[in-house]
């Protein structure tokens, strides 16, 4: 019965959303960075990133 409540006291979408925003803190922001690193090496925009957005689901950087 404890269980119960605390699902539907803490649904699974509230503890996600903390754990994406980490992830694209510490795994995509860097990724991104080094794929910048592409445009002035090429001395173009080669690799260019939507702005990351949580609520659409989008991808890109935070």
């Amino acid at each position: 019965m404890l269980w119960v409540i605390a699902t539907f006291a803490f649904p699974r979408s509230a503890r996600a959303r903390p754990a994406a925003r980490v992830f694209a803190r510490n795994e995509l922001v860097p990724l991104q960075a080094q794929f910048m690193a592409i445009n002035e090496w090429a001395g173009v925009e080669v690799v260019k990133f939507a702005p990351y957005d949580l609520a659409t689901g989008g991808e890109g950087a935070v």
